[in-house]
């Protein structure tokens, strides 16, 4: 039997919303919660838009897109 998906719930760090991380199963990581830091970190994981991990913290596609469109100006 072979694990088909996993899927984290991580609270953003900067305005508190819940948001949705897919997972990749075949990524091997030390714990769990490294693999799901690691889907946040690539933002392509994340069900609802574009997540990330910036400055240590875990941010909801919200708070991506207002942090990127600061550090753009």
């Amino acid at each position: 039997m072979a694990l088909q998906s996993l899927t984290a719930v991580f609270s953003c760090d900067e305005c508190g919303a819940e948001f949705t991380v897919k997972c990749d199963p075949a990524i091997t990581c030390e714990s769990l919660f490294e693999g799901a830091e690691e889907a946040c970190m690539g933002g392509n994981g994340c069900t609802s838009g574009i997540c990330s991990f910036q400055d240590g913290q875990h941010l909801c596609p919200s708070c991506t897109t207002e942090r990127d469109a600061v550090a753009e100006e």
